[in-house]
């Protein structure tokens, strides 16, 4: 058929489908439902009053699905008011079928800025110094399952976004206390930067390696200069304007020693605490709450705040510069290259976690440090991660023939565990975590995939919903 025929057919179904709705649906809303739902009432917060056109009937989706659900339960209309005639009924829920069968268009969400959350604030420090901020009290080997991340450990967990995601903080405020642990975290931070233990991290912002004799107090005005030139746009993620840099660098001027170095450190927590470190997108121009492309750095930073939890590393910052990174094959090239880094555990982790509800398997097992909550914990998350970097089809999320076990779940997999290579425990050692291995199954029938994995079936909540006795 010829493109114009094509497009010619496609407008006429459009005024078939429009006709429709104006003809044959909106006059039986009109006598049947409007009363309750529109005009002077509005019931159940269902409103046909502003829909008398096929647009407007296309934009309410999630309407429609409720309508059917009412008519086919016969709880609409109410028993004490008039009833639909037969012949309404049917064209309401043939009307309403094909509508709900057609394909969705794609509409772009609003642009909003919105919060580092805990473990993407902690991830961007961690890369942005180049190294991670830890709790200094010892641990007993009993309790090495506990957090170990200074940041993780002060700041509040963020609670799910209205996506049920806990980065989707668009509606979360920062409070004095979350403020407050911002500052600590921060000095936190600069202080190691600029000890013994951080000289490494120090030279290799400033881009000169300095020796064991160095001291902060030696830091000369050039070396000030290069250190906060380089610090500012890795921590926003995008070039920083000249001008504004320009005024940053002027407070150094005239300082040396102990006056440099303090001034030094005062730039480099102005930018630690600006919304822009804290907040992503908020330096993209365009206006908030708008529809709009998004530039390449936001792009950019979508990319690796998903498949990384953390800030893009330079090579996909440098193509964002260039352009490039907006270019289909370019992205497939990133996405492929950032699977294969060890930070993309955080997709299964984090994403694939809240994604599949399996965080209830922490919460169950938050005070066993032994090897079996660990292998019940671990086995869905090593799973996931096969899944998502080796570009395993979709299906094989609950059909598979390859699984991660330990030694604690290997009892669930009856011959099959008979190839996993042997583990011997250290004499003296009474308890002592196992990894996973990789098995492949062969005579576990039935035993594939995520919704038969035993720290699954465990839990009350999440992909398998019990269901309870009367």
């Amino acid at each position: 058929m010829r493109p114009y025929l094509n497009a010619f057919f496609l407008n006429l179904l459009l005024v078939v489908a429009s006709s429709a709705f104006e003809k044959d649906v909106r006059p039986i809303l009109e006598r049947s439902c409007i009363k309750c739902h529109g005009g002077e009432k509005v019931k159940g917060k269902v409103d046909f009053s502003g829909i008398s056109t096929s647009v407007q009937a296309d934009a309410r989706f999630d309407l429609w699905e409720k309508v059917v659900d009412v008519l086919e339960s016969g709880d609409m209309p109410p028993e004490d008011e008039l009833q639909l005639a037969i012949a309404d009924k049917k064209t309401l829920l043939d009307w309403c079928q094909k509508q709900l069968a057609k394909p969705i268009e794609p509409r772009p969400g609003a642009f909003q800025p919105r919060r580092l959350s805990a473990p993407e604030y902690r991830n961007t420090l961690r890369s942005l110094f180049g190294f991670d901020l830890k709790v200094s009290i010892a641990t007993a080997e009993q309790t090495l399952s506990g957090e170990q991340s200074l940041v993780l450990k002060l700041l509040p967990a963020d609670p799910p976004g209205s996506s049920g995601f806990v980065n989707d903080t668009h509606g979360t405020k920062l409070s004095p206390v979350i403020m407050d642990q911002y500052l600590h975290l921060s000095d936190s931070a600069l202080e190691q930067l600029f000890s013994t233990r951080g000289r490494k991290q120090l030279s290799s912002l400033i881009g000169i390696q300095k020796s064991d004799g160095w001291k902060p107090s030696d830091l000369t005005l050039q070396e000030a200069k290069t250190l906060i030139g380089n610090f500012i746009p890795r921590a926003l993620r995008r070039p920083m304007n000249a001008e504004i840099l320009a005024k940053g660098l002027k407070s150094l001027e005239g300082k040396e020693g102990g006056e440099l170095l303090k001034a030094t450190k005062f730039e480099l927590k102005a930018v630690l605490m600006s919304p822009a470190f804290l907040y992503r997108g908020l330096l993209m121009e365009g206006k908030p709450g708008s529809q709009q492309p998004v530039d390449s750095y936001e792009f950019a930073e979508r990319i690796s705040y998903f498949l990384w939890e953390d800030r893009p590393d330079d090579e996909l910052t440098e193509l964002a510069a260039n352009g490039t990174l907006l270019k289909p094959n370019v992205v497939a090239e990133q996405v492929s290259r950032m699977l294969l880094s060890p930070k993309s555990r955080s997709l299964a982790n984090s994403f694939g976690v809240q994604w599949l509800g399996l965080a209830n398997i922490d919460e169950m097992f938050k005070n066993d440090p032994g090897d079996r909550g660990h292998g019940l914990r671990t086995q869905p998350r090593d799973f996931l991660h096969y899944l998502f970097t080796e570009d395993r089809p979709v299906m094989e999320l609950i059909d598979s023939n390859v699984t991660f076990v330990n030694q604690s779940t290997s009892g669930f997999y009856g011959k099959d565990r008979q190839r996993l290579a042997k583990f011997h425990k250290p004499q003296g050692v009474e308890r002592q975590r196992t990894m996973n291995q990789r098995l492949e199954l062969r005579d576990s029938e039935g035993r594939g995939g995520i919704l038969t994995m035993p720290g699954v079936l465990t839990m009350n909540r999440g992909p398998i919903l019990r269901g309870l006795g009367s």
